[in-house]
């Protein structure tokens, strides 16, 4: 059994499974994980092999480069076994820079995760405190009522006196207009 640790991507070409399918089994805590150094999450082969019964032979997969034992057999003393191990060496290089680009990548996602994680928790908050409000919206409600209602009544005042104000108007011209009309001798002898 391989005592080795692995990165999602690696557990994903061991086992078949996708990195989501893998991260998943990490969230709901179906397969244990350790933070490696750089804070990758690293799974045990021990974990690999209990979870999705992978065998010795399929570890061999976590390499992209898995068949670098045939290249170095060529290398020996044969003609073009120089420009050969070249050709390997650089190959080696970019292996190298490429998983320190996939670890790097890696992180980030898992960085994502994270900051997702925090902002659905950060959305539940809002929405408990936009229903928790809502479900005292009552203690407002009252006072807000009681104004509603001395408004509505300052209101019907306003308009009962702007009504008996215009029929007080209203008589006195009536009054004005027939004192108007009255003649010479009525305003006299009355």
């Amino acid at each position: 059994m391989a005592t080795t640790k692995f990165n999602i991507t690696q557990a994903h070409r061991i086992t078949g499974k996708s990195p989501s399918t893998i991260r998943k089994h990490i969230k709901q805590g179906e397969l244990s994980v350790e933070k490696g150094p750089s804070g990758v999450p690293m799974i045990d082969g021990a974990e690999l092999t209990r979870v999705y019964g992978v065998s010795e032979g399929d570890f061999a997969k976590a390499s992209p480069h898995a068949n670098t034992g045939a290249i170095d057999s060529v290398r020996g003393g044969q003609p073009g076994g120089q420009l050969l191990a070249s050709v390997q060496q650089r190959l080696d290089t970019e292996i190298r820079e490429r998983k320190r680009e996939r670890e790097r990548l890696e992180q980030q996602v898992d960085d994502l995760h994270g900051v997702l994680k925090r902002t659905q928790e950060g959305h539940e908050r809002a929405m408990r405190l936009i229903e928790d409000g809502s479900q005292r919206a009552g203690d407002w409600q009252g006072p807000l009522k009681a104004l509603k209602q001395q408004v509505a009544a300052h209101e019907r005042e306003h308009r009962e006196l702007k009504e008996s104000a215009k029929r007080r108007i209203k008589q006195l011209q009536q009054t004005l207009d027939a004192e108007r009309s009255k003649s010479l001798l009525q305003e006299l002898f009355g």
